[in-house]
């Protein structure tokens, strides 16, 4: 039962993808499985995650969330909280 879950860093050998992101996936509310007395450390089912990670390759693009670039960000604080004088 245990063999069916594996540690971060076998699940990116497997999926032939960086621990970075594994990481990401996780930050983005992929499956993970914590266990330890202080749940620190977590597993991932291969078989969850690539059900995952296919399930966020089929969303619209539209409802995908936008990351938004550093002028916009910039913009938006300066509409919501004015630009300061001699800023």
């Amino acid at each position: 039962m245990m063999d069916d879950y594996l540690t971060p860093e076998e699940t990116a050998k497997a999926l032939k993808i960086s621990r970075s992101s594994l990481t990401r996936c996780k930050q983005a509310g992929a499956p993970v499985h914590y266990f330890g007395p202080a749940g620190k450390k977590y597993r991932f089912k291969l078989a969850e995650l690539i059900e995952w990670m296919d399930a966020q390759g089929q969303k619209d693009p539209a409802e995908r969330k936008r990351q938004a670039s550093v002028l916009e960000l910039r913009a938006e604080r300066h509409r919501k909280y004015g630009k300061q004088a001699g800023a």
